[in-house]
C-alpha cells in the first residue's frame, strides 16, 4: 500500500514538474498558459511552491570515487547532525547514505 501511494506521489510530482517546465519555456503569460491547460493560476502557484519545498527537503547525493579519495575521515552534515567515519570504510559510508536516502 505504501509503495502504491509513493508511486502516486512521485507521478504527481513528475507531472507538475513537467507543467512547470512547460510554462517556463512557453513564452506565454501565466493567465494564457493556465487557460490553455485548464488550471487556475493559483493551482499552478500551489504546485510550484510545493515543488520548490520538495526540492529543498531532498538532500542531493553526490557520487564519490573511493579510489581517488585521499581523506582520513568523511563528515556528513545532515539537518544539524554530523556523522564522521573513516574515509576508507566504504561499507559504513554506503549504509549511512542509503539510510539517509530513505529519510
Amino acid at each position: 500500500m505504501e509503495k502504491e501511494l509513493a508511486k502516486k506521489v512521485e507521478y504527481k510530482q513528475e507531472k507538475w514538474n513537467k507543467i512547470i517546465a512547460s510554462y517556463q519555456g512557453s513564452g506565454q503569460s501565466m493567465k494564457e498558459y493556465c487557460n490553455e491547460i485548464g488550471i487556475t493560476p493559483s493551482t499552478y502557484y500551489y504546485y510550484l511552491k510545493k515543488s520548490q519545498l520538495i526540492e529543498q527537503a531532498v538532500p542531493k547525493l553526490v557520487p564519490v570515487n573511493f579510489a581517488e579519495a585521499k581523506l582520513s575521515k568523511v563528515s556528513i552534515h545532515y539537518y544539524g547532525a554530523t556523522i564522521q567515519i573513516g574515509a576508507n570504510d566504504e561499507v559504513s559510508l554506503c549504509a549511512i547514505l542509503s539510510a539517509l536516502k530513505k529519510v
